[in-house]
């Protein structure tokens, strides 16, 4: 799908034309009627390379995060505490 990519003050911006008839029944759908312009949140990044510009995807969270993440969830059901319990002790959403 042509594209043009253009450096704006707070990132990059890619406008492309989307083919609405290969679109259908996708994970996604855009809003038609929306005034203005529409920001979709992709699932991937845009690296500059030599060739021109690569398309990567979204790194996920390093291996000491993902360690951190099992133990707060192994504790918290040890404990008999629920995430939603925990946030809405500390007053945390």
């Amino acid at each position: 799908m042509p594209a043009t990519l253009s450096s704006q003050i707070a990132g990059a911006l890619l406008e492309a034309v989307l083919p609405l008839g290969e679109l259908r029944g996708a994970a996604w759908r855009v809003a038609l009627g929306a005034p203005g312009p529409r920001f979709l949140a992709l699932p991937f990044v845009l690296r500059g390379g030599v060739g021109g510009v690569r398309v990567v995807r979204v790194p996920g969270p390093n291996a000491l995060r993902r360690l951190v993440r099992r133990v707060r969830r192994r504790l918290g059901t040890a404990m008999g505490r629920t995430a939603t319990r925990l946030r809405a002790r500390t007053g945390r959403r």
